[in-house]
């Protein structure tokens, strides 16, 4: 329950103020268990054009451009790092991003592009670490687990033929509401719940 309230505060500050978050969430757990579907039909219907899904090479590789100019940005799918080679590894491309006041990355036809980092960053994956962390020294990275595969609770078995993508746009405008209730505070968003 602390770790969903925190992962609310800080979405809720960001959204408040659109400054870079200083810490970024890392999301494991069964696939299946509704990771992409929160962040799908939620986030992104909040955030909109300043949403953007991307593959951990928009980090890694030689190019930045899915990161410029946006709010949200969701790493999907990310894997162990051992087992892909990448330009940079994605813990040193994170920690390049997170917590830094500017953002600076090399954009296609135009180079080397600097601007003001507004990112909230969240990594998606269904492997149970798939980056290394430093442990409690380890500053800037929260990790939450989700639960089993959705279709396998109670809950989900017992309402025949849900759709949840639709039930979560019905509530969309109440959740934004919720978060725009929350007081939030700044020094909270630095706050690590669970870093390993």
């Amino acid at each position: 329950e602390e770790l969903r309230n925190g992962f609310l505060h800080n979405l809720a500050h960001h959204l408040r103020y659109r400054q870079f978050s200083p810490t970024a969430w890392i999301i494991t757990g069964a696939e299946g268990s509704g990771k992409n579907m929160f962040f799908g039909h939620v986030i992104a219907q909040i955030y909109e054009r300043y949403f953007n899904t991307v593959a951990v090479s928009a980090l890694t590789g030689v190019y930045q451009d899915p990161l410029l100019s946006k709010l949200f940005v969701l790493i999907d799918e990310a894997e162990d790092e051992k087992k892909t080679y990448q330009a940079t590894t994605l813990i040193t491309a994170l920690k390049r991003i997170v917590g830094n006041e500017t953002l600076s990355g090399r954009a296609i036809y135009k180079g080397v592009v600097e601007q003001k980092n507004h990112l909230f960053l969240v990594l998606v994956s269904n492997e149970e670490m798939p980056v290394q962390l430093s442990g409690a020294k380890d500053r800037r990275f929260n990790v939450s687990h989700t639960g089993p595969n959705l279709q396998e609770l109670p809950w989900y078995q017992a309402i025949p033929n849900i759709d949840l993508p639709h039930l979560l746009q019905e509530e969309l405008e109440e959740f934004v509401a919720y978060l725009a209730s929350l007081k939030t505070e700044a020094a909270t968003t630095r706050k690590i719940y669970y870093n390993h």
